[in-house]
């Protein structure tokens, strides 16, 4: 039985975006070599919640939701 539950909130953005900043870390790794998040797919990290009870799942989701529609376009 898992007592806690680390969350991680990401943002993935769309396709042309993801695809440019590939470009860009493989661009990169020809001038300063091989790095640990080279193929890594693009995204925005939003939220890091360690420790988290399971059953605070949905709570947190409602407050990030309400979190983010706050945000200006």
């Amino acid at each position: 039985m898992r007592m806690y539950e680390d969350h991680l909130m990401l943002l993935s953005p769309p396709e042309i975006i993801r695809t440019e900043i590939a470009r860009y870390k493989k661009a990169s790794a020809k001038l300063i070599g091989d790095y640990q998040s080279m193929n890594s797919p693009a995204h925005i990290s939003i939220q890091h919640k360690e420790r988290q009870k399971p059953f605070m799942t949905d709570r947190n989701v409602d407050l990030l939701e309400t979190e983010l529609r706050s945000l200006p376009p």
